[in-house]
């Protein structure tokens, strides 16, 4: 269960643009010896990189639930 939330953390570090190349070669190797957490993370990865991810992104307004209500 360890060698998992390495992955996870890992794998977050890299998606915020925050691993070092030293945490991404560490990465490559577990889910090379992993072939589920690999199908898991690539699925994430074109999951992340096909929604948006922010309110600002989908071009919502913050302001729209107060003004449905007045």
């Amino acid at each position: 269960m360890m060698q998992e939330e390495n992955i996870w953390k890992l794998l977050a570090r890299k998606m915020n643009g925050e691993a070092t190349p030293a945490e991404l070669d560490e990465l490559r190797e577990l889910l090379k010896n992993d072939p589920v957490m690999n199908y898991t993370a690539e699925t994430f990865i074109r999951l992340w990189n096909t929604t948006p991810h922010t309110r600002q992104e989908t071009g919502e307004d913050n302001d729209q639930g107060n003004k449905a209500g007045a």
